[in-house]
């Protein structure tokens, strides 16, 4: 028992050891081990590169400023395009999954009857989300009738900390 005692070292070492390391960079000696601290610099760095990540809006900005080009007689009529997406969602994408599956290809009038009665909170995060590409459809990018749109597509992107992005393609007729 008294070897195992021996070698623990002693609570006044390590305070000692952290009072010198305090010490030396008062004075100026930036002799510092980084073994010394918690983080580390590729650490530091990828939590910038997500927090920067974080604020800047996902490639589906830039997907709405798409110009097609001019379509030739005959060609069937291309239905517009609305990306619209919400991020930083704290909800489980697995759960989210199910609420994909049941709007996906409705009308938005639908969709959005359909999500009423879900009782889950992920059912009232896509309503709100859906509400918002409607008016955004109607406001920014002239769609007539805000009921004349479909569920096209709905995509989630995990990133760190189970906090996802939720997308929806909005076609309208």
């Amino acid at each position: 028992m008294t070897s195992v005692i021996s070698r623990i070292r002693p609570a006044t070492s390590l305070f000692s050891r952290h009072l010198a390391l305090s010490r030396s960079a008062a004075a100026g000696n930036s002799v510092l081990q980084t073994s010394y601290f918690h983080t580390s610099d590729q650490q530091h760095a990828k939590m910038k590169t997500i927090m920067k990540q974080a604020k800047d809006p996902p490639y589906y900005k830039r997907m709405n400023e798409i110009v097609y080009p001019p379509q030739k007689e005959g060609e069937l009529r291309r239905p517009a395009e609305i990306n619209h997406w919400r991020m930083r969602i704290k909800y489980s994408p697995d759960k989210m999954w199910y609420i994909a599956c049941l709007i996906r290809g409705m009308s938005i009038d639908d969709a959005l009857k359909q999500l009423t009665f879900y009782k889950r909170e992920g059912g009232q995060i896509v309503k709100d989300v859906l509400l918002e590409a409607q008016e955004k459809a109607v406001k920014e990018h002239n769609v007539e009738y805000k009921s004349n749109l479909w569920v096209g597509k709905y995509t989630e992107e995990r990133c760190d900390f189970q906090v996802f992005a939720v997308t929806l393609l909005v076609l309208a007729q």
